[in-house]
Parts: C-alpha cells; sequence; structure tokens
C-alpha cells in the first residue's frame, strides 16, 4: 500500500478541516466569547507528546490562538505572536497556539519546525473548540487577563489587525483602555457574528446621524 506525501497529507488534511469549519459556522454564530466572559480550560497534547494545562495565572496575559497548517494568514502572524512573547517576558505575555486541523502531529511538526516558534503549541481535547464559542473562521485569537478573563477576540490577522493586537497587549500591560476594535474585513476572515455587529453599528451610526441633523 503506498503513503501519502505530505503534499498529499497536507491537502487531504486542510479539506477535511474546511469541511470541519463549515459545518461549525452556524453552531458558532452568536455563541463566540465576548470580553467579561472567563476563559475556559485550555488543556490538550503537544505534538512531541507532552500534555499542557494551561494557566492563565502564569502571566499577567495569555494570548489564546486557533490556527491551522492550511491557513496562509494564521501562519504569516504566527511569528508576530512569537516576537510578542519574546519581547514582554513569560511572566507578562504566554501565548498558546491551539490547532484546529486534523492533520498528524508529522505533519504539523513539518510546517512548525522552520519557524523556530518559541511559544508551546498544542492539539487540543475535541470538546475543545466547543467550550470556546465554536470557531468558524482563522485565525481567531483571545486576549486573557491573569484571572481568566476574555478581554477582546480577533478574527482574522492583516497587518492592521495585528498591529491592533500588539498595542493592545501593550496597552494591557500598562493597565491602559485597549485601542479601537478593528473589524475584520470582507476581504479576512468574518463571522457571522461580526456581520451582525457590523449591521448593528451602522443602524446605531446612522440613528445617531438623524438624531444630531
Amino acid at each position: 500500500m503506498s503513503q501519502r506525501n505530505p503534499t498529499q497529507r497536507r491537502l487531504v488534511g486542510g479539506l477535511l478541516s474546511l469541511i470541519l469549519l463549515a459545518a461549525g459556522t452556524e453552531q458558532a454564530a452568536g455563541l463566540a466569547l465576548a470580553p467579561g466572559d472567563t476563559a475556559p480550560e485550555l488543556r490538550g497534547d503537544t505534538f512531541r507528546g507532552e500534555r499542557l494545562l494551561i494557566d492563565y495565572s502564569a502571566s499577567k496575559l495569555t494570548l489564546v490562538n486557533y490556527w491551522a497548517t492550511w491557513c496562509v494568514p494564521c501562519l504569516e502572524e504566527m511569528p508576530a505572536l512569537d516576537h510578542l512573547a519574546q519581547i514582554h517576558g513569560a511572566d507578562r505575555v504566554q501565548v498558546v497556539g491551539v490547532l484546529h486541523d486534523s492533520v498528524d502531529d508529522e505533519t504539523a511538526l513539518e510546517f512548525l519546525e522552520p519557524m523556530g516558534l518559541s511559544y508551546p503549541l498544542l492539539r487540543p481535547r475535541d470538546y475543545t473548540a466547543d467550550r470556546w464559542g465554536g470557531i468558524a473562521s482563522l485565525p481567531t485569537t483571545f486576549l486573557i487577563d491573569s484571572e481568566g478573563e476574555v478581554l477582546r477576540r480577533y478574527v482574522g490577522a492583516t497587518a492592521e489587525q495585528v498591529k491592533g493586537l500588539a498595542y493592545d497587549v501593550s496597552a494591557a500591560l500598562e493597565d491602559r483602555p485597549l485601542g479601537p476594535f478593528v473589524y475584520p474585513t470582507a476581504e479576512g476572515a468574518v463571522t457571522n457574528e461580526d456581520r451582525l455587529r457590523l449591521k448593528r453599528d451602522a443602524e446605531a451610526k446612522a440613528e445617531a446621524d438623524r438624531g444630531g441633523s
């Protein structure tokens, strides 16, 4: 029996993951964690078999980043997340990468090893994504404080969004207000929840403009 080469494994894994994400979109709509919610327990296994349980109190801030091997914006964002972890230090900012993909450990490592990331990456338990409100688009990142409270959720990884995330991390470390929220654009990753929020904001702005005229 012939074995698939790495490229074939990546293609098959990507297709399976896309199917899973599409199936979960309806479930995720309206259920995603929002600022003020308590972050669920996060545990899983690294791609070398080490079991991890993330302790939010170990750092002032935790970034939980859901990614996949087939997600190009995810792979482009990961070095920036690694940079945040390194410049602020583990006691101030810890980053955790959570694989939202069906590829095997060997294939995942093929992507990760050349990147030389310093932060832990894990394969979560089967129920983990549901506890986080469902992950309908990638990348999805949560900013969490040391008490386990969600401060903000980020969907997508445009240059503007990554810059906004870095600003928010610095602001939260200094106990300052977070910056303006950078919405995902039509060109980026957008969930049904984000579309509803955009619609509500547009309606509220139109109402305010009518009241001021």
